[in-house]
Order: C-alpha cells, then sequence, then structure tokens
C-alpha cells in the first residue's frame, strides 16, 4: 500500500483536461431544491446543448422561445471543472465530475440558495420536447 501511494505522489497531480462541449450533450435530470424560503423540491428535466465557449441550459417544457441559460467552462486556480454564468447575468456555477460510467455529473448552485444536482437521462428524450 506504501509503494502504491508513493508512487501515486511521485506522479505528481496532472491538470486535467476539459471535456469537448458534446461530452454534455444530452438530457439530464435535476433533482434538488430552488432558492424559495423555505426551499421548493427542483425535480425536472433539463437538455444540455454545446454553445459557443461551453453550454446552453434549456430547461424541458419552457417555452421554445425562452432564452437558455448559458454556462461557460471556467476555472477557479487549480480547479478547472467549473462551468459559470456570463460576467452581468445572475450568477449560477456548476462543479462537473463523471461517474464510473464515464457520464457527467453536475453539481450546481445558483448564488441565491438553490442547489441541484444533475445527471443524463437521455432515456427520458421522449418527455423532453426539443
Amino acid at each position: 500500500m506504501r509503494a502504491f501511494l508513493a508512487l501515486l505522489l511521485s506522479a505528481g497531480a496532472a491538470m486535467a483536461q476539459t471535456p469537448p462541449a458534446d461530452y454534455f450533450t444530452g438530457i439530464y435530470e435535476r433533482v434538488g431544491r430552488d432558492d424559495a424560503t423555505p426551499p421548493g423540491l427542483v425535480n425536472d428535466l433539463v437538455r444540455l446543448r454545446p454553445a459557443k465557449g461551453g453550454l446552453a441550459l434549456s430547461v424541458c417544457g419552457e417555452a421554445a422561445d425562452a432564452p437558455p441559460l448559458m454556462l461557460l467552462f471556467d476555472r477557479f486556480g487549480d480547479v478547472g471543472n467549473l462551468l459559470s454564468t456570463p460576467e452581468g447575468t445572475d450568477w449560477q456555477g456548476c462543479q462537473y465530475f463523471n461517474d464510473m460510467d464515464n457520464y457527467p455529473i453536475l453539481n450546481c448552485h445558483d448564488g441565491k440558495g438553490g442547489l441541484f444536482t444533475m445527471w443524463p437521462a437521455n432515456d427520458r428524450a421522449a418527455d423532453c420536447a426539443p
């Protein structure tokens, strides 16, 4: 065990590459709490699509002309697995990871108290109007 730990430590911390935006493309289940007082349940579907510099998030079932929420690839110091809204808009940030099957998982905060997690639900694409 010590040899394994020594090997890991000697390898150094490598900076992870930002995945391409199309890695995130698809339908996601979004579950968490909103920013109301008291907090309400968020349990819906959203669609993520590649957009210039990041991703466009659209809530399934919203009006087709509703503007998507833009999430841009961002970093904070050594943390490079972040997405956040462009400057000048209401802040929302997500930290993304991948699960053991190499699917993206996003943990998000809306800056006002809303917290939610999103994971792929492409098997529910029929429930999400284009």
